[in-house]
């Protein structure tokens, strides 16, 4: 994923935007949320804050990890 680009989870999966390690690296804050099938999230997916560190337009700044969701009361 680049920065600013939006995704879409599949129906009856959740996903998770993972920093890459470049971003890791740069000793930056992030924070991650995770989000359900129809979007319900609370705040940005993927949060990076940092003062003075540049990154380039095109770099890859997250993975975009999705996962089938169990029914309620599956574990």
């Amino acid at each position: 994923m680049e920065f600013d680009e939006a995704v879409r989870v599949p129906t009856d999966h959740v996903g998770l935007v993972v920093p890459r390690e470049n971003v890791l690296r740069a000793d930056v804050t992030t924070r991650a949320a995770p989000i359900g099938p129809e979007g319900d999230t609370a705040g940005a997916l993927l949060h990076v804050r940092a003062d003075d560190v540049l990154f380039d337009r095109e770099a890859t700044a997250a993975e975009f990890v999705v996962a089938e969701a169990a029914a309620p009361g599956e574990a």
